[in-house]
């Protein structure tokens, strides 16, 4: 798999939409790193990705349940809709696709929100930029997902750099030979 792009809407601490696009330079050159001070957004980006690819988190974000951006929140009137978006765009096997996962809540009290609907949407992109729709409902995007990158193998490819150390526990070989 290669990341191409990801966008996000409100999402917890980035406000708006933000885009960020991934290295995409030769073999040696391929890389994209997050740095940044305690509380600036890395394990907000990284749950970005698994909540967009399997709707989960990790156990290191605090809140789970509230990812929709709280400047967002405050500023919306009591009835309005927030809505969290997360899209990825990558190629597998030589086809281009777009993933988006999205949650709708509704803002019922002063902080508070009532979520009213998730969804999934998968698109392969064709050579000349058309969208053609993968899967005919929510789960059946979710396998082609899941297909392409299988949810027991995610921690190996997107995991928080202080817990690097988790890809050489004993563990690890049983766990990737048991997700492949």
């Amino acid at each position: 798999m290669k990341l191409l792009e990801m966008e996000i809407d409100n999402f917890r601490q980035f406000y708006g939409h933000q885009t960020l696009e991934f290295a995409s330079g030769d073999a040696d050159k391929n890389i994209t790193v997050f740095h940044g001070f305690n509380g600036s957004g890395k394990t907000a980006l990284l749950n970005a990705f698994i909540w967009c690819l399997y709707d989960e988190t990790t156990a290191d974000l605090e809140a789970p349940d509230r990812l929709e951006n709280e400047r967002k929140v405050a500023e919306c009137a009591i009835g309005d809709e927030v809505h969290v978006v997360v899209t990825l765009k990558f190629v597998m096997h030589g086809e281009t696709y777009r993933v988006s996962r999205e949650r709708a809540s509704v803002k019922d009290g002063a902080n508070t929100l009532r979520r009213t609907a998730d969804t999934l949407a998968l698109w392969k992109i064709g050579t000349s930029g058309e969208l053609e729709t993968v899967g005919t409902s929510d789960s059946a995007r979710q396998k082609k997902l899941e297909q392409v990158l299988p949810k027991t193998l995610y921690p190996f490819f997107f995991f928080n750099g202080e817990r690097v150390e988790r890809l050489a526990s004993k563990d690890a070989y049983s766990q990737v030979e048991g997700g492949i």
